[in-house]
């Protein structure tokens, strides 16, 4: 997953950064961290600084994930065509719609 810092740095080219910042945590407090940015797959610095910018951060799909997010989206899509041709969506379908908003709001 590639998340930029700097939206006005482009690709390849890296941003001066002259400043350090040394910073006592607890355990606890380090480790969550540390668990967050593990988590999304991001170094430390990375995530820290996302978080400084209030970045989007995304977490990246596990395969475990991205397989039913796929399904999903693949029954989404026959939906759609199912409904373009001409065909009307009866209780059935309408169940199974609901189901998918709710699995994806998980």
């Amino acid at each position: 997953m590639e998340i930029a810092i700097n939206s006005e740095s482009k690709k390849g080219e890296r941003k001066e950064r002259p400043k350090r910042l040394t910073l006592r945590l607890s355990e606890k407090e380090y480790a969550m961290i540390t668990e967050k940015a593990k988590k999304l797959n991001l170094k430390l610095n990375v995530f820290v600084l996302c978080c400084v910018d209030e970045k989007p951060i995304i977490e990246a799909l596990n395969s475990e994930k991205y397989r039913t997010v796929s399904s999903i989206a693949n029954n989404l899509n026959q939906l759609v065509k199912f409904t373009h041709l001409g065909n009307k969506m009866n209780e059935d379908i309408h169940e199974i719609l609901q189901l998918l908003k709710n699995t994806l709001k998980r």
